[in-house]
């Protein structure tokens, strides 16, 4: 079974730190494990141990959830969507496979500031598919 490691992002000034679990190999294909509502990381834990060797997962808690910031505001899917991109950036992550469940695949995939950064993505799954009227970046579902 793989290592899983916890830390902390600090995303920056105005935004809430993220718990996140990380486990994989440094230099392999960056994985972004997004949960749904009222959950964690926690919920990718078993897994982040059964991990195949080629990726380097990360799954942080968002905003609001867990032991994540709680600010006063900032709920809506953008807020979501620019606390991933700004995730990402302290990582490093230029792109990633971004994958989540129930609103965690559908929120950052389905909200207009995700759609502004479908490059960062080299490819999208949900396990739900993002309903008719959202507004899902071109490539979310394909590689």
């Amino acid at each position: 079974m793989a290592a899983v490691a916890v830390h902390n992002a600090v995303l920056g000034e105005g935004r809430p730190v993220l718990p996140y679990a990380e486990t994989g190999r440094s230099g392999g294909t960056p994985l972004v494990l997004v949960h749904g509502y009222l959950d964690s990381w926690w919920t990718f834990e078993p897994v982040l141990r059964r991990m195949p060797p080629g990726l380097h997962a990360y799954a942080p808690t968002q905003r609001g959830h867990g032991d994540a910031g709680k600010p006063p505001d900032g709920y809506l899917p953008e807020d979501f969507a620019a606390d991933l991109i700004a995730f990402m950036d302290g990582l490093g992550l230029e792109r990633a496979v971004l994958a989540g469940g129930s609103s965690g695949g559908c929120r950052p995939a389905s909200s207009r500031a995700a759609g502004r950064t479908a490059w960062r993505a080299s490819s999208c799954s949900a396990s739900r598919p993002p309903s008719p009227t959202s507004h899902a970046p071109p490539n979310c579902g394909t590689r």
